[in-house]
């Protein structure tokens, strides 16, 4: 009889944007079905909408019979995947549950306080997931760990070896309004302090361009209207760029869905702007403050000529673009983080402001007593600084929505300048609210801001 894996992930409703079922549980489920373990392993992929009480995912689960639960963990998700863990310890008490996710990688404190909440009733993968779960479902089960043990993962070598996740359980998309994401690399050459992103490795590792065509030639004969690119950046480098805008063309999926990536500004070339603007590309650009202090805390730079220099060829050559700032930034006061929000909604080009993440296993967080970083420990996010107080840090965030609401107004206008058609407005709007917002004319903020555009 074959045993049955039941993998999972609580993700948010989709609102008015599109909807996107989670990739990590698709991506464990396409590896260990073509590992050795496929013949005597039933494997079950279930999404789970965040905002439904425990003890209804509980009973999802449990109706499927599972002899192993496996969850991913991320920060949006992490309060209800607790919870998720206490109620199936009463629902489920015989079946092994596996917590992984990167919110379980990095550090010692935040682990154990974990083990305390769910009292010690999981499993723990930290790190990447595949050759660890392989191996526990390998060991025969009298032979596993118990609950209340950590199993170390490793980074998995080929990222061949995962084959093409989305095609493993995936659910009927809705044409035009699901996001699909896709990780074709793993890897980041930076090392900012915010983030966690380099626990993949400081070199990149590719899949095959094979198995990422597969997926496109999916996306177009399901109708995908977004392709989320689910990894540090896009532009690794010219070569793999270029490589990939050409199997963009190849499968269809040049101007039939959305392409939302993330770019590195400091690397990217002309060339390389031109082609991503022939696949419908809008890229996010993570400048996240221009205060020289900021800078220095968290391992970024700032190239201003550099960054001028892409902005403008994103308009040239019609790619959208919004630039990340970040609020609570160690080192940045309030009048600091307003001459970065003055400086970017000068470039014409769109912005998103998001408060700082404290996220466990970071080098903010192993320092945020040495840097006054104060945060909400349910969500990470940053409550207040030495340089910013909770109410600067709310009014950051008030002038920042304020902003970004006028910017994108001002965007929308210069575009449309000298179009005469009310139509052809409308579709110039229409764009850059898809890109924005990642929403439609279904968006309860659609029509809103296109009669304040007019």
């Amino acid at each position: 009889m074959r045993e049955h894996l039941v993998l999972c992930q609580i993700d948010a409703p989709s609102g008015g944007g599109p909807s996107s079922p989670s990739l990590a549980p698709r991506t464990l489920a396409s590896y260990l079905s073509r590992s050795q373990l496929a013949g005597s392993l039933q494997i079950s992929v279930v999404d789970l909408p965040l905002g439904r009480a425990p003890q209804q995912h509980a009973e999802q689960i449990a109706s499927l019979e599972p002899d192993v639960v496996g969850l991913s963990m991320y920060l949006w998700n992490a309060a209800a995947t607790r919870a998720l863990c206490a109620v199936l310890k009463e629902v489920l008490p015989q079946v092994s549950v596996i917590l992984g996710g990167p919110q379980l990688w990095y550090d010692p404190d935040d682990l154990a306080r974990l083990m305390r909440e769910v009292d010690h009733s999981v499993i723990v993968v930290r790190g990447e997931g595949e050759l660890a779960l392989e191996e526990y479902l390998q060991t025969p089960p009298s032979e596993r760990p118990g609950a209340g043990t950590v199993i170390e993962g490793r980074a998995l070598p080929d990222l061949a070896a995962i084959g093409a996740p989305i095609l493993s359980a995936y659910p009927d998309p809705r044409p035009g309004k699901t996001m699909l994401p896709i990780e074709t690399a793993r890897g980041c050459r930076y090392r900012c302090t915010f983030c966690v992103m380099n626990e993949y490795g400081h070199s990149s590792r590719m899949r095959p361009i094979e198995a990422v065509r597969a997926e496109y030639d999916w996306a177009r004969d399901h109708g995908i209207g977004f392709i989320l690119y689910a990894e540090a950046y896009f532009n690794i480098s010219s070569e793999i760029t270029h490589q990939r805008v050409e199997a963009i063309h190849q499968t269809g999926m040049a101007h039939r869905a959305l392409h939302l990536m993330c770019i590195d500004y400091f690397s990217i070339t002309e060339e390389e702007v031109r082609a991503l603007g022939e696949i419908n590309a809008w890229f996010d650009i993570g400048l996240q403050t221009i205060n020289p202090a900021a800078l220095t805390l968290s391992k970024r730079g700032f190239h201003r000529e550099r960054l001028e220099q892409v902005i403008a060829w994103t308009h040239k050559y019609g790619v959208g673009a919004v630039v990340d700032l970040i609020i609570g930034l160690p080192g940045e006061s309030l009048d600091d983080f307003a001459r970065s929000v003055d400086y970017v909604a000068g470039l014409g080009v769109l912005f998103v402001a998001h408060k700082l993440s404290v996220l466990p296993g970071s080098e903010l967080y192993t320092k945020r007593e040495e840097l006054g970083l104060h945060y909400d420990e349910k969500t990470s996010k940053i409550l207040h600084t030495k340089h910013m107080t909770a109410s600067d840090i709310h009014r950051a965030h008030r002038m920042a929505e304020e902003r970004m609401k006028r910017t994108f107004l001002d965007c929308c206008r210069a575009e449309m300048r000298g179009v005469t058609s009310d139509v052809d407005a409308e579709k110039i709007f229409e764009r850059l609210f898809r890109g924005f917002t990642l929403g439609g004319k279904d968006d309860p903020r659609y029509q809103r801001l296109w009669e304040a555009c007019r």
